[in-house]
């Protein structure tokens, strides 16, 4: 069943609650549709240039793709796709995907966590399953109770604390106390934070910003970029063998 209801401005403020998981994709068009099994599960009000939706099952939401969103909760997961206004998410209890985004602010996400091709900055609170991140200008990350898996970060990465491993590739600028309680691999970063690593650490073209601390469990593996000078760095590792690699030597 779709619910249709034309509205008068393209870049709404659109609030929702969903006691089912949802799927919300921009559209072209001045208008909000909701696919949804019955009628009587759904209510769609539009009241001075803000729509509220509150849905009592699982469905699709179309929307302006100019439309800001405001999420209360989903109690299943939610995926949004090509928003391109401020998305704010205060709870999400099952697994989030944002795709094709600008901004979003996220605080709490009780499954997995994916973000992809966001052209600003996306910070989230916790998310207590892995997280992926492809793809985003910069990203922001209190604590992450699963694994992490990060590429394409041109601006500044920062994740205080994770409780999985962390594999990192082509990272403009890895800042904050990092805490990992596993393995930490990555390549063609630049690190200005210290890390502190339950597992191994294993660094690949790292060049380095600032004086720092790095502490690791297991071994220390680390590559430095060329042109590496004049800076001062700690090595620590748990299993007693660094091995540090400058222009082949």
């Amino acid at each position: 069943m779709t619910h249709t209801l034309k509205i008068k401005e393209n870049d709404p403020l659109v609030h929702l609650k969903a006691y089912g998981s949802v799927q919300i994709f921009g559209i072209d068009e001045i208008e909000v549709r909701c696919d949804i099994k019955s009628p009587q599960l759904a209510t769609l009000v539009e009241d001075d240039g803000q729509v509220f939706i509150t849905a009592n099952d699982s469905c699709d939401l179309y929307v302006p793709f100019s439309a800001s969103i405001e999420i209360e909760k989903v109690m299943g997961s939610a995926k949004i796709t090509r928003i391109k206004n401020n998305i704010e998410i205060t709870k999400v209890f099952g697994n989030l995907v944002l795709f094709d985004i600008d901004t979003a602010v996220v605080e709490k996400v009780g499954g997995n966590f994916s973000v992809s091709q966001a052209a600003g900055r996306v910070q989230v609170e916790k998310v207590a399953g892995n997280l992926t991140v492809e793809d985003v200008d910069t990203f922001i990350c209190e604590k992450v109770g699963g694994s992490c898996q990060v590429k394409n970060v041109p601006g500044s990465l920062d994740i205080q604390k994770a409780g999985g491993k962390f594999l990192g590739e082509a990272i403009g600028n890895l800042i904050g106390g990092t805490k990992v309680g596993g393995s930490f691999t990555a390549r063609g970063i630049q690190l200005s934070g210290d890390l502190n690593v339950g597992g191994k650490i294993k660094l690949e073209n790292v060049d380095f910003t600032n004086d720092q601390n790095i502490r690791a469990g297991g071994n220390i593996d680390v590559t430095l970029a060329d042109g590496q000078k004049g800076f001062i760095f700690k090595l620590r590792s748990g299993d007693g063998r660094v091995r540090i690699k400058v222009q082949e030597d």
